[in-house]
C-alpha cells in the first residue's frame, strides 16, 4: 500500500501505523522503509484500508542511553589500606 505524506517522512522501517475510515474500518500497517517523494510503502497486517484512509503513527521516543562508566574503585576510610580489605574475619 502506498501512503502519500504532506510532508517529510521521517518514520522508520517496522513501525507500526493504524488507518481508519469513515466507515469506523481500521487497518494496521508495517512500514517497509521504501519512500519516493511524498509516498511511502507499507503493508497491511490487519484489517481493511481503503483510499482516503487516514494513517496514523504514535511516536515513542526511544530512552536516551546512558553512557557506561568504568567501575569505580570502592572508598576507604581514612584509617584503612587497601590491603586491609581482605583480612575481614568472619563467624562461623
Amino acid at each position: 500500500m502506498l501512503i502519500q505524506s504532506y510532508g517529510t517522512w521521517k518514520i522508520q522501517s517496522g513501525t507500526i501505523l493504524t488507518t481508519r475510515g469513515l466507515d469506523e474500518r481500521s487497518a494496521n500497517l508495517l512500514v517497509t522503509g521504501e519512500a519516493m517523494g511524498q509516498f511511502a510503502a507499507a503493508d497491511v497486517q490487519s484489517g481493511a484500508a481503503e483510499i482516503g484512509d487516514a494513517v496514523y503513527s504514535r511516536h515513542v521516543p526511544k530512552p536516551p542511553e546512558v553512557p557506561l562508566e568504568a567501575a569505580a574503585e570502592p572508598e576507604l576510610p581514612d584509617n584503612q589500606s587497601p590491603s586491609e580489605i581482605g583480612k575481614v574475619q568472619k563467624n562461623n
